[in-house]
């Protein structure tokens, strides 16, 4: 199943949409994933080449590569760890062998 992380509002601006990862979720176990889209890191060194940190946290990368589906756009599988609930606004830094790309805001409830 797939959320969206943000909506355009009346005036076409980007509105955040917090991402539960409460209790209300189901059991502590689920896992949630950020999936983002880029271009460049299908050229990556290694997986272990590749980094996410979400409002100070690092995160589990499961997959970061070519999109299956688009040629031309990379994709990167990014598991939330369940540590950021109630953070609200956060930083996504994602860094590819030493490569920062442009930092990214998402909200988690």
């Amino acid at each position: 199943m797939y959320e969206p992380i943000v909506r355009l509002d009346s005036q076409n601006q980007f509105v955040l949409i917090p991402i539960d990862l409460g209790p209300d979720l189901g059991n502590a176990t689920d896992r949630v994933f950020l999936v983002a889209f880029g271009t460049g890191f299908r050229f990556r060194s290694s997986l272990n080449a590749v980094t996410a940190i979400i409002g100070g946290t690092p995160a589990q990368l499961t997959f970061a590569g070519a999109q299956p589906n688009f040629t031309g756009l990379d994709q990167a599988n990014i598991q939330l760890p369940r540590s950021l609930i109630g953070r609200g606004e956060v930083d996504v830094v994602l860094t590819v062998d030493g490569q920062t790309a442009n930092t990214v805001r998402m909200s988690v409830k």
